[in-house]
């Protein structure tokens, strides 16, 4: 039985290692951070780092894109429409992974501050085939009510349901490790990659950690945001650091569906995701936003950034919620990106006639993206595509734009 290390325990890595072991791979898990399972949080991934709530779209890398980004555009609505796929086949075969993560799977509610936004969020839904459906203000007030005054005071300017999920994150991680330990998958925390060996020819002899010099026949590499600089020097890889906030809300009533919301006047895109707190053993909201950039690894954040994106959550929050209680969160969500919105991606022969695999830098499409990354990656290792096919799924690779409209379109989503 071939061996496999797979560097990374956030949602990317983990998925990577479920898709190796159904492949019939012996996989070994390293982490540079601790089991998410024994501890309170992680001050750092976007995968344990935070308060738990995610909200996957179709459309939830794509917030703003230049206009040279055409492809690029491309291979993520590509990818996570793949990606989207295979999320509903792991709620069919794998339920126990879902068990207490509050689960949503019917729709996510779409707020905009502005007419013109809902219309042209909607054009570009449409114009890719993303089912949506625009809200009249009563049906608004069946689905959410919480949010009809906000209409009347016009800090809401339309609403849509579009398709997507949410789940509390956390719980779906620590469900995958105890699955994975079921299997006999082997897990190493607290161990950070410092650096990919390899021969006069290139081709990789292993990987060496404190601890001293792992070897096996493929190796993957899914760091989010612990991306150590001297493998990114090896690699020639530009990596940056971006982070978001988040604040509590305790569900207020008549708050049924997910939401996101684009707050044009502070600049500032919010998920709303519903869930249950297992410790506070409360119905929450977690409230998820901003963009504070951290810079090259080590990723750091300024503490006045910090400040500035708290107080533009809270206020966005008030202008839908002005009655909501806002509990402070310390919890940063920290994920690893690129300049030009393409992810970072190697892919190097090992001695043994297997492959390295570094992946990315996709900020907050990881999580989206998930499970069409981790098939690529799982397809390559077994053989059942060669290098040259799954290429074009791990990184935008000479694919053309379905329509030109991509190429000067900015996303309102």
């Amino acid at each position: 039985m071939k061996r496999a290390i797979v560097v990374g325990a956030g949602i990317q890595g983990l998925l990577v290692v479920v898709e190796l072991v159904r492949v019939g791979l012996r996989v070994e898990l390293f982490s540079t951070g601790d089991d998410p399972r024994k501890q309170a949080g992680d001050s750092r991934s976007a995968t344990c780092g935070g308060e738990a709530g995610r909200s996957i779209t179709l459309l939830e890398a794509c917030n703003s894109w230049p206009e040279s980004a055409g492809p690029t555009f491309e291979w993520h609505i590509q990818t996570t429409r793949r990606a989207m796929i295979l999320w509903r086949e792991m709620f069919a075969a794998h339920p126990d992974l879902f068990d207490g993560t509050s689960l949503h799977m019917d729709s996510i509610l779409r707020l905009y501050e502005r007419v013109d936004e809902v219309k042209e969020a909607e054009g570009l839904h449409r114009m890719l085939g993303v089912p949506c459906e625009v809200l009249s203000d009563a049906q608004l007030a069946a689905i959410a009510p919480c949010f009809v005054e906000a209409f009347r005071r016009e800090a809401v300017g339309g609403a849509m349901c579009i398709e997507g999920f949410t789940l509390n994150v956390r719980r779906f991680v620590c469900n995958i490790l105890d699955w994975l330990e079921r299997q006999g998958v082997a897990m190493r925390w607290n161990c950070e990659c410092l650096e990919m060996l390899s021969d006069s020819s290139g081709h990789v002899t292993g990987l060496r950690f404190p601890q001293g010099v792992e070897r096996a026949d493929h190796y993957v590499i899914a760091p989010g945001a612990y991306c150590g600089a001297g493998l990114l020097d090896q690699l020639g890889i530009q990596l940056h650091g971006v982070a978001g906030r988040w604040l509590l809300l305790p569900r207020p009533q008549g708050f049924s569906l997910p939401m996101k919301m684009r707050c044009s006047a502070s600049e500032i895109n919010l998920n709303f995701v519903p869930y249950f707190d297992q410790v506070r053993r409360r119905e929450y909201i977690s409230v998820s936003g901003g963009y504070i950039e951290a810079g090259p690894f080590p990723f750091a954040c300024d503490a006045s950034e910090i400040a500035r994106v708290d107080a533009a959550l809270v206020r966005a929050v008030r202008r839908v919620l002005p009655q909501a209680e806002i509990e402070a969160s310390n919890a940063i969500c920290m994920r690893s990106a690129t300049n030009d919105q393409r992810p970072a991606a190697a892919i190097r022969p090992t001695v043994s006639g297997g492959f390295f695999v570094f992946h990315s830098g996709l900020n907050t499409g990881t999580a989206a993206m998930a499970p069409a990354i981790a098939r690529a990656i799982s397809d390559l290792l077994s053989g059942v595509n060669d290098l040259k096919t799954t290429k074009p799924r791990l990184e935008p690779t000479g694919i053309e734009p379905a329509t030109s409209e991509l190429q000067t379109r900015r996303s309102p989503n």
